[in-house]
């Protein structure tokens, strides 16, 4: 009995020791030339292998260079590209006169072995820095998620919160958040041994069957599995902050059908939110089967108008001159 309870001790021991996912929230400071188009170049041009149409893309308005009252930034989803919604975030930013930025998380928009090689921090870094290229292109910055940028985006509203120096966040637009996914084996990913248990149970590779050619081009749908355990991680980074801080307007936008994302979380954390002004939008309307990606042209192009028009008129909402 005593060797069976020994026994017992050391294997919980061996388990709980084992790695994790690393979460890494520190963010390193980013020196922004005047010149951001030329910055973003030199930002890209390091990797030879991004996709055509998936580099951190800057879009303005008008004049370039010249600061807009508004500024829209799109932050796309886990092996996903800018390419996700589009051109939803560009009507946006049409109809709102703003210039526009879409980003590129670290791993993405390249080969699937390149995803595998982005952390938690990598994207937290991703995120400030999307954030401060708003904040250069308009005064009032409106962020735009999907999925797991959207889980990306509660914590930089938190952090507006916490860490402050971020004014210029105006509205935050949540699009199918991942707060949780909605396969149940998703949370061993967290696990101790979490890379090893996803390895032996789904195999060295996740590939996904693209829905389309806009799919298989734009998203990485063959890459490592260890790849998912950033993405994890930053569910469960999220999962534990205090959403009660957040106080920045929010629109979340989902599908009570979405077959990527655990709802009832998603619709906890937006309880959860302090903001005065928020707003939890249940839309069934999307073409995408997995009623995950809600508009944009490769999925749900007859539903792009709508999203927009509903995104416009609650950041309208937001700002006093056009207050009723």
């Amino acid at each position: 009995m005593i060797l069976l309870v020994s026994l017992v001790v050391i294997t919980a021991i061996i388990f709980l020791s084992g790695p994790r996912i690393r979460i890494d929230q520190t963010i390193f400071p980013n020196n922004l030339p005047l010149t951001l188009d030329d910055y973003l170049v030199l930002q890209e041009k390091r990797f030879s292998d991004i996709i055509p149409g998936t580099r951190k893309t800057l879009i303005w308005a008008g004049i370039p260079n010249e600061r807009t009252e508004f500024s829209v930034v799109y932050i796309h989803g886990f092996s996903a590209t800018r390419k996700e919604t589009a051109p939803l975030s560009d009507l946006v930013a049409k109809t709102l006169g703003a210039n526009l930025f879409y980003t590129r998380l670290t791993g993405h928009g390249r080969t699937g072995r390149a995803l595998a090689h982005a952390s938690v921090n990598d994207w937290l870094n991703d995120v400030v820095e999307a954030y401060e290229i708003g904040q250069r292109l308009g005064r009032k910055v409106v962020m735009i998620g999907c999925s797991t940028g959207a889980a990306s985006l509660a914590w930089l509203a938190h952090r507006a919160v916490t860490a402050g120096g971020m004014d210029a966040l105006y509205t935050c637009i949540f699009l199918s958040p991942n707060f949780r996914p909605k396969n149940s084996f998703s949370s061993m990913l967290a696990w101790p041994w979490g890379g090893q248990i996803a390895g032996v149970v789904i195999g060295k590779e996740r590939v996904v069957l693209p829905e389309n050619q806009g799919h298989e081009q734009y998203w990485s749908t063959r890459y490592p599995v260890i790849a998912l355990l950033p993405m994890m991680g930053m569910v469960k980074l999220v999962r534990r902050l205090d959403l009660s801080k957040i106080c920045v307007p929010c629109l979340v936008i989902y599908s009570p059908q979405d077959q990527s994302i655990h709802t009832p979380s998603l619709e906890h954390a937006f309880n959860q939110m302090g903001c005065l002004r928020k707003r939890l939008v249940p839309f069934t309307g999307s073409a995408d089967p997995g009623q995950h990606i809600l508009a944009g042209d490769i999925f749900s192009p007859g539903t792009t108008e709508e999203l927009a028009d509903m995104i416009v008129s609650f950041v309208l909402e937001s700002d006093s001159r056009f207050a009723v």
